[in-house]
């Protein structure tokens, strides 16, 4: 998992020119949607 990398390097940018710290509050987002 990228968890880690998460904490790690949140300004981290992908090839693509996503930043993982994007990522991570998409996910929280999507998360939060869920329940």
């Amino acid at each position: 998992m990228l968890w880690p990398l998460f904490e790690i390097a949140p300004e981290l940018v992908f090839p693509d020119g996503t930043v993982l710290g994007n990522l991570l509050k998409i996910n929280k987002f999507h998360e939060l949607n869920k329940w």
